[in-house]
């Protein structure tokens, strides 16, 4: 299978982490959209609750003069017409407002708990956007000590200069994997608040593509020790030159 170049694979990253971004900004675009929507229709909701309760108080008060019995015809009728059926009224409120109160306090609990979920799964995506990039970076060292094998090199070719860039090179993406694990163990601790099915498996398939990145990072080291022996190169030790610097 044939590799593809190394500006291919950088333009192939540049346009991903572009349309990673236009999905973000059309997702909160969407979720603010959303959110006025659910706001018109709670205030159309509650407006046909008023409207409905207003036509059953205004119902109720033209009905209950005809209900008035004839052994009070001695009253004046006044008083009759002009007492509502406050107990029935004051429970049907009492109702309507348990029922907007608790309505209200479910959808800020919804909000809530989906900004959260928005910015983990944000959290995830940057994750899988830097894994991907150790990864392209990998590749790109198997590739060149695979040049540096099948090349007749000379021994001045490989010189400490070339050798302390690839020394660099490894472990700059020694510190990159200890990062990403570090975030995957804060990310392992807040998962628990999720909700959404897919978001074990993605985890999953992070550790998975750890685990592959630490298996091509041995071979790498591998391939560094086999060139160095090769070419009558001291092996570097970044361990040992820590422990005599210190």
């Amino acid at each position: 299978m044939e590799m593809p170049q190394v500006h291919t694979c950088a333009q192939l990253v540049f346009e991903n982490e572009k349309l990673r971004k236009c999905l973000r900004q059309m997702k909160r675009e969407n979720s603010t959209l959303s959110d006025k929507l659910r706001k018109l229709e709670e205030k159309q909701k509650f407006e046909s609750l008023l409207r409905d309760y207003v036509t059953t108080r205004d119902s109720s008060a033209q009905t209950d003069p005809q209900r008035a019995p004839t052994t009070f015809s001695n009253r004046p009728t006044s008083k009759v017409i002009n007492q509502p059926p406050k107990g029935h009224n004051n429970q049907d409120t009492d109702k309507l407002n348990k029922m907007l109160a608790m309505h209200s306090g479910l959808m800020r609990k919804y909000e809530k708990e989906l900004k959260i979920n928005m910015q983990q799964l944000e959290t995830i995506a940057e994750l899988n956007l830097k894994v991907n990039e150790l990864e392209q970076k990998l590749t790109i060292g198997a590739r060149e000590s695979a040049d540096l094998r099948s090349q007749r090199l000379k021994h001045r070719d490989c010189s400490p200069e070339f050798v302390q860039k690839l020394r660099k090179e490894r472990d700059s993406l020694k510190r990159d994997k200890t990062r990403l694990k570090s975030e995957l163990k804060g990310l392992d601790q807040a998962s628990l608040v999720l909700s959404f099915r897919g978001f074990f498996e993605e985890v999953e398939d992070i550790k998975f593509a750890l685990q592959q990145s630490t298996k091509l990072n041995e071979e790498y080291e591998k391939c560094l020790k086999k060139i160095c022996c090769r070419f009558g190169v001291p092996c570097p030790h970044p361990e040992r030159n820590f422990s005599e610097h210190n």
